[in-house]
């Protein structure tokens, strides 16, 4: 046997230093009043500027990670980071199902992830067909047959993927502490 289409997920654990980090998360949230784009309640920042030298080393980071998974789609060109926010979800915050247009692969950086965070949830793009020709009849599901794919973070994890794949994040169940993440788009 062989694949004839795959969608894969890239991810990797950083080892950064989360607390300057969050520092850094903190002097933005109080300048950016945030914005509303899938993110279903808690805060999400503008496009960050690449002008602090702790952002600039987490995007160096996420670079370095984005040419690594590019070679699996056979792009030999330098991929970098066009944009960059920041997520904040407190209780029952999420992000709805969407993909990222105008960029290639996208991802996540995770920089708090306490317990019942909410996990992050991938949609086959043959979701509706593989429902109807399947529904009842599987015994187990697997990355061959699943309408969706669930992915449980960690702190420190980076996630890369197909932009064009849709995702979303489940609510934060967490009742007194929020997670925060960093999302971006690359291009070449």
């Amino acid at each position: 046997m062989f694949s004839l289409f795959s969608y894969d997920l890239y991810r990797t654990n950083l080892v950064k230093n989360l607390s300057e980090i969050n520092e850094y998360i903190n002097k933005i949230k109080n300048k950016d009043q945030g914005r509303i784009l899938s993110n279903v309640g808690g805060w999400q920042s503008h496009d960050l500027i690449k002008d602090n030298s702790t952002i600039i080393e987490l995007v160096e980071s996420i670079e370095k990670h984005l040419n690594i998974f590019s070679k699996e789609f056979n792009i030999n060109k330098t991929f970098y980071v066009d944009n960059i926010w920041i997520n904040i979800n407190n209780y029952k915050d999420s992000n709805e199902r969407h993909f990222h247009p105008r960029s290639i692969l996208s991802g996540v950086f995770y920089v708090k992830v306490p317990k019942d965070s909410g996990m992050l949830k991938f949609y086959n793009p043959l979701g509706n067909i593989i429902e109807a020709t399947l529904e009842n009849k599987v015994d187990k599901w697997n990355e061959k047959n699943s309408v969706v794919m669930l992915v449980k973070p960690k702190e420190n994890d980076l996630f890369i993927f197909p932009s064009w794949l849709d995702h979303s994040v489940l609510p934060n169940l967490n009742k007194t502490e929020e997670r925060i993440s960093f999302s971006f788009n690359a291009k070449i």
